[in-house]
């Protein structure tokens, strides 16, 4: 491991995983990638793979609308719950769940698409070892277990949708444009900032989707910039959010410096 990197781990509370990898030559730098942690909303990346899969195979489209009752409406993140029921279009539950991480809008079309749906399109995606068994903050009825996955499985998904290899190019190209509307601070680099009244700068381009729980933060996605392009997953675990917060930023942006600086890897002939 890199030396910067392992200086960080040694002090960051908590337990922490990572994968990131860098798309020109395949470097990859991991740590426990493969350990099962909670999903949290990063799951909800495999909702969207699983509604596009739908899209694409004609049983449904992006102007289709989806209703919802209002005990449906749960806590937590997003804004559907505070908003008058009514039947919503599949592009807009798509943009809320991940935006602005809208648990009852990723609950709503969980319902539609069915658990085993997801799962299984996570799994043909190379997700392994990640499972949906719940809902989002339904506390109130029995558990079938927890939302898992991890960063290996959320990175490759990422790394999927960002060479067009998730469902279709067309279901790639959408889902990386709703990353990079995520409205939650990147982990890895911080969005572009305006330059003048209405210029953006060209680079960084930023897409992700963070988690949390009351002892988890987490942030997938990717990055590209003037040294190439790169994908990251950073998970930390087992601590106060509140802790760990700092830390994710702190060690993701040592994770995609290490990526920048690191030798290329050698292509095999």
């Amino acid at each position: 491991m890199d030396a910067s990197l392992a200086e960080l781990l040694r002090a960051a509370p908590g337990r922490w995983a990572w994968d990131a990898r860098r798309l020109a030559d395949g470097y990859r730098t991991a740590y426990r990638a493969e350990d099962i942690r909670p999903a949290a909303s990063l799951i909800k990346l495999g909702i969207l793979a699983a509604a596009w899969d739908r899209i694409e195979r004609g049983a449904a489209r992006l102007h289709d609308r989806l209703a919802w009752e209002p005990e449906e409406a749960v806590p937590g993140s997003g804004v559907l719950k505070d908003l008058v029921p009514s039947p919503w279009r599949l592009a807009d539950l798509l943009t809320l769940t991940v935006t602005v991480s809208d648990n009852t809008a990723a609950n709503v079309l969980l319902r539609w698409l069915g658990r085993d749906a997801v799962n299984h399109t996570m799994a043909t995606l190379g997700m392994t070892r990640t499972v949906l068994a719940n809902p989002f903050e339904r506390l109130a009825v029995p558990r079938a277990g927890y939302n898992h996955t991890t960063a290996r499985d959320m990175t490759e998904l990422v790394q999927r949708m960002v060479t067009g290899t998730a469902i279709s190019r067309t279901a790639s190209q959408h889902m990386t444009d709703l990353l990079r509307r995520c409205q939650a601070p990147c982990a890895f680099a911080p969005a572009p900032r305006p330059l003048a009244p209405g210029v953006t700068a060209t680079w960084p381009v930023v897409g992700h989707k963070t988690g949390r729980l009351d002892r988890l933060r987490a942030d997938t996605g990717f990055v590209f910039g003037p040294a190439g392009g790169f994908v990251l997953t950073l998970i930390g675990d087992e601590a106060p959010a509140g802790r760990l917060g700092p830390w994710l930023f702190r060690l993701g942006r040592a994770l995609l410096a290490h990526l920048e600086r690191a030798p290329r890897v050698r292509q095999a002939l």
